[in-house]
């Protein structure tokens, strides 16, 4: 669901305040001038703790500091719960602040598939039901 809406939040924001398609497509100096760079990651310690004025200061901080993008990763777990739920109205307007604000500062915007560690297991996870290392030998 979140990767779906994830979707739909960059295709509305390249449709409607970023470059189209065709010309990223036809212009690929442009896609690799947006790669080049120092990138990080941005831990949004979310369960609803962020706010515009905070994604903007954070936003003009990396690049001040010569970040070129970064990856959004939202972290909840054992936090206490804020103001803004996840994947609600408010949390959608505050996403669509951060593309607008990385489109004005020139920051590559990327974005973790899920809010906090929950693709990767948590305490709900039994280990039956966890991750595995499965060899496999050739003869």
């Amino acid at each position: 669901m979140l990767a779906w809406l994830v979707q739909l939040l960059l295709w509305k924001f390249v449709k409607t305040r970023c470059l189209n398609l065709l010309q990223l497509f036809s212009n690929p100096l442009f896609v690799i001038r947006l790669s080049s760079g120092v990138y990080t990651w941005w831990h949004w310690i979310t369960n609803g703790n962020i706010t515009k004025d905070g994604i903007t200061r954070d936003l003009e901080a990396m690049k001040a500091n010569g970040i070129a993008g970064y990856q959004l990763f939202e972290a909840g777990s054992g936090i206490p719960i804020g103001p803004v739920e996840s994947l609600s109205d408010e949390w959608v307007d505050l996403i669509l602040h951060t593309l607008k604000e990385s489109e004005r500062l020139g920051l590559e915007f990327a974005m973790h598939n899920c809010p906090g560690w929950s693709s990767s297991g948590g305490p709900w996870i039994t280990p039956d039901k966890s991750y595995a290392n499965n060899n496999v030998e050739r003869n």
